[in-house]
């Protein structure tokens, strides 16, 4: 923390001295957070909350270098979730082995990943345009941005049901689950995406879009928070449109 409270205070001397921008001046402080966070994190050392003002994260997975360019290795989805500060602090201090499993993952699945070849990294950054809370009204701002009309309209069509039913009451309309569907694969005649959305969409296929290409899966509760298996409430996320991490106004990369 010695060194964060130096580089802020040689900014704010920057500022007096040559009358940079206000605006200017925050991006500065906002890229020596990032900073400071990943060399605290690679130390396997805690922050402090006052750096994670503002700032989100998502880890991204991948097997080549190319994977690593966009905040998911699936070129298909429009949108990803992420985590704000209050959910990188709850990593603070957490060694970086340790990370994947505090967020969600277990054990066996993440050597299941390794053994294919898949490596982790966090990445850190402020930007908020194209962030929205990760509840029902969220999901409809980010539909609305990201996919067609007719797709915005069968949101607006079926949200009550959508807050109203129980996953396992929506699941039990289609031939097949909601589950095996998505398993099955885009080629399968039961999983639905956004270009097989019509007009006449039922509430099933609409979840079903849900499901496989925003990966709102049974554990999707449209209240802003994650759930794990056990129905604990977990940390706040956000939808967030996917784009280049080169697109970001100022980000950093940790391998986890």
């Amino acid at each position: 923390m010695r060194i964060f409270k130096v580089n802020i205070f040689l900014l704010v001397i920057l500022y007096s001295v040559t009358g940079l921008s206000s605006s200017l001046m925050c991006k500065a402080i906002f890229d020596n957070n990032l900073r400071e966070i990943k060399v605290l994190m690679e130390k396997d050392q805690a922050f402090s909350s006052e750096l994670t003002k503002g700032v989100f994260a998502r880890v991204i997975r991948g097997k080549t270098e190319k994977d690593f360019e966009t905040f998911t290795d699936d070129l298909s989805r429009n949108t990803v979730m992420v985590m704000d500060g209050n959910g990188l602090n709850s990593i603070s201090g957490v060694s970086r082995n340790d990370i994947l499993i505090k967020i969600g993952y277990t054990k066996d699945y993440i050597n299941y990943l390794k053994e294919e070849g898949t490596s982790f990294k966090l990445v850190i950054f402020k930007d908020k345009e194209g962030l929205f809370s990760a509840d029902w009204n969220g999901l409809g701002h980010t539909i609305k941005e990201m996919y067609p009309e007719h797709v915005y309209n069968l949101y607006t069509k079926h949200i009550e049901n959508l807050k109203n039913k129980s996953f396992e009451d929506i699941d039990a309309l289609g031939v097949i689950s909601l589950k095996e569907a998505y398993e099955n694969g885009p080629e399968s005649a039961g999983y639905i995406n956004s270009e097989k959305l019509t007009e006449n969409s039922s509430l099933w296929e609409f979840r079903s879009f849900l499901y496989n290409e925003m990966r709102l899966t049974e554990l999707y509760e449209g209240n802003g928070y994650t759930k794990n298996e056990k129905g604990e409430a977990g940390l706040a996320e956000y939808f967030f449109i996917n784009r280049m991490l080169t697109e970001l106004s100022s980000f950093e990369i940790i391998d986890l």
